[in-house]
């Protein structure tokens, strides 16, 4: 969609809102970014939990990209441990980022940062209406997650800071949101992948939320 838009691939469409806001946050890595910053250590397969599926061979096909990825997402050099893929502009799944820089990222859908926000509350509001819930193609839970147009919202089985909060967690234990109320952006990256139920992220947003309500 942001190609047929503006004519640009969307890591270079990216960096127009990265740069002013100087953040480290990338579709597709630069060139000089090093490698030590993108190591991914994947949960133990021993660990993984095996979930009854309709087809047995969507999670497969899902995760991996056709086969594309490891199940684990990465190896020691393969996967997102492949400086190729993580060069490829994969705007689905290739988001490279600090912690630092994808709460400055955040922050600026919430509150001016750097000089700079990315967008106002009215599309805020209209962006975050619940649109879906309950049960998904994994017959498990309640509870169950929620979503509004593209963003994850505050669920039980993801605490963000505030019902108003919105963003997106991510496989082996990662989070990120903004935060209208307290009008904060949030994140939180590990590279040690974890298999679910994983809660250090959710540890972090609580410790967070009881600092800011005191």
């Amino acid at each position: 969609m942001v190609r047929r838009v503006t004519g640009r691939m969307p890591g270079a469409y990216l960096k127009e809102i990265t740069g002013p806001l100087g953040a480290d946050l990338w579709i597709g890595i630069d060139d000089d970014v090093e490698p030590a910053h993108l190591s991914v250590i994947p949960p133990d397969p021993a660990t993984q939990p095996v979930l009854p599926v309709p087809n047995p061979n969507w999670p497969e096909r899902a995760v991996t990209f056709g086969k594309a990825l490891p199940t684990t997402l990465a190896t020691p050099n393969g996967g997102f441990n492949d400086r190729r893929l993580v060069v490829a502009e994969l705007p689905g799944a290739g988001g490279v980022a600090t912690a630092d820089g994808l709460a400055t990222f955040w922050s600026a859908a919430v509150t001016e940062t750097e000089g700079f926000r990315t967008v106002g509350p009215d599309v805020i509001e209209r962006a975050t209406r619940e649109v879906s819930g309950g049960p998904g193609i994994y017959p498990n839970g309640p509870p169950w997650y929620r979503w509004g147009m593209g963003f994850m919202l505050d669920a039980e089985p993801r605490p963000l800071l505030t019902p108003k909060s919105f963003g997106h967690d991510g496989a082996g234990g990662q989070v990120a949101f903004a935060d209208p109320i307290h009008k904060v952006g949030f994140a939180y990256i590990t590279n040690r992948m974890e298999s679910p139920p994983e809660q250090r992220g959710n540890s972090v947003v609580t410790a967070l939320r009881e600092i800011l309500v005191r």
